[in-house]
């Protein structure tokens, strides 16, 4: 019985050293550009004002979500990107068609994609970001921006942004040990294995 205990123990302290650390942050809901109006005669910045994320942190999911947006007038495309953005600010596109932010300097766009949407009332959905590598460098820069240009007018509800991280520690990501890390947990529970021998014997 003893002995059952002290190696349980031991495999419990190596199964800890390899837990995954996860935690899911929000931003917003924040008020869509020039309150609840996305006019197509501009685009907009939304800096989300996350902080850096350490650099044993990895994101392993991400989702954008519009609450109660609504096409009121124009072709329905709303082009939707991430990438630097330090502060909230609308540009003038003159409602010129495609993605403002496309290939203009200083934003590092990576695009997430297009929707058109129908005058079929208010709906809320959420686009899932599968970039995560480069979702990754943004989130560490701690400069992440959402990029917008509708090519329409919409009014919306709310934006939100949320994100899951995991903290890599000594292992690799995922809560996966590297080798060093694995060498060094099963060096670890022999020793202890070892040691509860003699403490038996004894």
């Amino acid at each position: 019985m003893k002995k059952s205990i002290i190696i349980a123990a031991i495999l419990g302290v190596a199964n800890m050293a390899l837990a995954i650390t996860s935690i899911t942050t929000t931003y917003g809901p924040i008020a869509g550009p020039k309150g609840v109006n996305w006019d197509g005669y501009y685009a907009y910045t939304w800096a989300v004002g996350a902080p850096a994320l350490a650099a044993d942190e990895v994101v392993i999911a991400a989702t954008l979500s519009f609450n109660k947006i609504n096409l009121t007038s124009g072709s329905g495309k709303l082009w939707v990107d991430f990438g630097t953005a330090t502060a909230s600010k609308s540009y003038v596109d003159f409602d010129i068609a495609g993605d403002y932010f496309d290939g203009r300097a200083g934003f590092n766009a990576v695009d997430v994609g297009v929707q058109t949407w129908t005058k079929a009332g208010s709906k809320t959905w959420s686009w899932d970001i599968t970039e995560l590598a480069d979702l990754n460098v943004r989130l560490h820069a701690g400069d992440l921006g959402f990029l917008f240009d509708p090519d329409c007018t919409f009014k919306v509800g709310s934006i939100s942004f949320t994100y899951t991280t995991e903290k890599r520690g000594g292992g690799g990501g995922g809560g996966v040990p590297d080798g060093g890390m694995t060498a060094m947990l099963l060096g670890a529970t022999l020793m202890g294995l070892g040691w509860a021998k003699r403490k038996i014997s004894a």
